[in-house]
């Protein structure tokens, strides 16, 4: 039992480990911009679906934006 208890804690603190996203080919600018396109369409997207102001559907949408649309590669921080 402890064990699954410690195992339920690392993966519960590795999940909010801070991310940082990459490309090798465009800048902070870039990155800035194009997130910013992307909240902005994961709110809307959050507000047609019936959850609007729910964080955490907004941050999910976000980064599949980033990644899917921009190319955007998340990298733990840690």
């Amino acid at each position: 039992m402890p064990v699954l208890l410690i195992l339920l804690v690392a993966l519960a603190l590795s999940s909010c480990s801070p991310k940082v996203y990459t490309h090798p080919t465009k800048t902070t600018q870039d990155f800035n911009r194009e997130k910013y396109d992307c909240q902005q369409s994961a709110t809307q997207n959050a507000y047609q679906m019936g959850m609007a102001g729910n964080v955490f559907w907004i941050t999910e949408q976000m980064q599949q934006f980033l990644q899917m649309k921009y190319g955007w590669v998340p990298q733990s921080q840690y």
